[in-house]
């Protein structure tokens, strides 16, 4: 905990489906933390798969967190997702407001096409000073080579990565 009254944030990446590839710190997080955050699909049921993962991990017996599950509408519809961003933003605002230790979990990374990236935006208006600390998890972008056994890149080569609905 931070020494003000105001909790702390984890943006934490909890892999591609494989609860045996959680880091260590993920887990150490999610065994530490007061609430933990989990984007769903459907509104009014636990269908999140970061949260399958998670429990893959860590049973759900030995978590002592509160569980919050936050609403992403699968929808490229702004008037649908923006509201959603911001209640699920304003929620976690409010945990860390009340002096809690707070983990958002996302499927794959933080940073890589990440539920995560909507709600930092909307919490950087909320709360300006908020520093969350984020925590990388394995994507696609490696896993999926890891099962082929064939490399990304070799030497000098390089490579890019292009989302599924470019173009």
């Amino acid at each position: 905990m931070n020494n003000n009254s105001t909790g702390e944030l984890f943006a934490v990446g909890v892999g591609t489906g494989d609860s045996e590839l959680l880091t260590l710190k993920a887990v150490r997080l999610l065994q530490q933390a007061d609430v933990i955050a989990i984007p769903e699909k459907t509104l009014g049921k636990a269908d999140s798969f970061a949260w399958q993962i998670v429990t893959g991990a860590v049973p759900e017996e030995d978590l002592t967190a509160e569980c919050c599950f936050l609403h992403f509408p699968m929808t490229r519809d702004a008037s649908v997702n923006v509201p959603a961003w911001r209640r699920a933003a304003q929620k976690i605002a409010d945990f860390v407001a009340a002096g809690k230790r707070v983990v958002f979990v996302t499927e794959g990374d933080p940073s890589v096409f990440s539920t995560w990236a909507y709600i930092q935006e909307e919490l950087s208006d909320i709360m300006p000073h908020l520093e969350p600390e984020i925590v990388p998890g394995i994507t696609s972008i490696t896993a999926i080579p890891s099962q082929t056994k064939i490399p990304l890149a070799d030497g000098q080569e390089r490579f890019c990565v292009v989302p599924a609905t470019y173009g």
